[in-house]
């Protein structure tokens, strides 16, 4: 479901004035959509304030990763392609921050009063839109953020302008993949297919017009907070 183009990026930062902070480039293709750095190679003094931006055609999701040496790439950001909402892995630097251009086409990872344990690969990767399979641009959250009390009902909703099989709905939890929750077929007497195991307390709705898709949790609990996805696959 969820497929990733990549693009790396180092960074280094001393006390030292200039210090150069390299961007080692990983450009691929998938679908017609790309992820790349704007620039290979960006020099800072420490203390400086930090823009790394790659480009991208287009995306359901935007991520940034880190990669200290001798270690695996760590989760830091992600922003909503359609909302510009933004999410953050647990204790990451405030100094760190992402943003989207006007025109949506580029990801800025921000680094405030740069620092010596900033020296890293930064990798910007994109969820894409799937044309003619899974995903498509063509669905909508109606808000880009909702707020809830304990133990009341939770409704998040979706607007699709396209036809479509099947409307899916995704979990994601700070600093992990997101999660497959259940998914409705879209027909007359619609059939709805679970995660194993499945949390009885959600349900997927759709309107009479098959326009909007609803995930409905009952009896909301602090853990159901979290990024949740609407997803479709077209005929």
């Amino acid at each position: 479901m969820w497929q990733w183009n990549q693009a790396a990026t180092r960074i280094s930062v001393t006390l030292s004035i200039p210090k150069c902070i390299l961007l080692l480039v990983l450009t691929c293709d998938s679908n017609g959509q790309t992820i790349k750095p704007i620039r290979e190679e960006v020099y800072a003094p420490a203390g400086s304030n930090i823009t790394l931006s790659c480009t991208y055609s287009s995306a359901v999701s935007l991520q940034w990763y880190l990669q200290d040496p001798g270690s695996p790439p760590q989760y830091i950001l992600l922003i909503l392609h359609g909302v510009g909402s933004p999410s953050r892995a647990p204790g990451l630097d405030p100094r760190l921050s992402v943003k989207l251009n006007d025109e949506k086409n580029r990801v800025d990872l921000e680094i405030s009063s740069a620092k010596e344990k900033d020296s890293a690969m930064y990798y910007c990767a994109l969820t894409p839109t799937v044309k003619g399979d899974t995903l498509e641009d063509d669905i909508t959250p109606t808000s880009p953020e909702e707020y809830y009390l304990e133990g009341s009902r939770v409704k998040i909703s979706c607007n699709y302008t396209v036809k479509s099989d099947i409307l899916l709905w995704y979990r994601q939890y700070s600093g992990s993949a997101p999660q497959f929750l259940l998914y409705t077929t879209v027909t007359s007497k619609p059939s709805v297919i679970r995660a194993k195991p499945d949390d009885p307390r959600q349900y997927v709705n759709l309107n009479k017009e098959r326009t909007c898709v609803d995930l409905d949790i009952f009896s909301a609990v602090v853990t159901d907070s979290a990024l949740y996805f609407c997803a479709l696959k077209l005929h």
